[in-house]
């Protein structure tokens, strides 16, 4: 046997040895490069010209950064905001 092969037996024997710290184990690493490999971002291009979004707290956060790539987009963004002093700043970025 090659030593290769030795290192993954060894593994799959402590592995089996202590299964119940290897599943939970074995599933975080999964979740991180599931985790990783995603990020929870939308990397799809879809161009939105003549759609009409309407963004909730649009002057800042996630609203803001939600506004700004619906404009990028081409979509028509109306941002409903409680600060209009906070919303014409964003607006002049968009």
């Amino acid at each position: 046997m090659g030593i290769v092969t030795k290192f993954f037996c060894t593994i799959l024997c402590v592995a089996a040895q202590y299964w119940y710290i290897s599943i939970p184990v074995g599933l975080l690493v999964l979740l991180k490069m599931y985790n990783q490999m995603s990020m929870g971002i939308y990397k799809k291009g879809t161009m939105m010209n003549g759609k009409t979004v309407i963004i909730t707290g649009a002057n800042s956060g996630l609203g803001e950064v939600t506004a700004l790539d619906m404009a990028s987009r081409g979509a028509r963004v109306i941002m409903a905001c409680r600060d209009l002093g906070k919303a014409n700043g964003v607006r002049g970025e968009i």
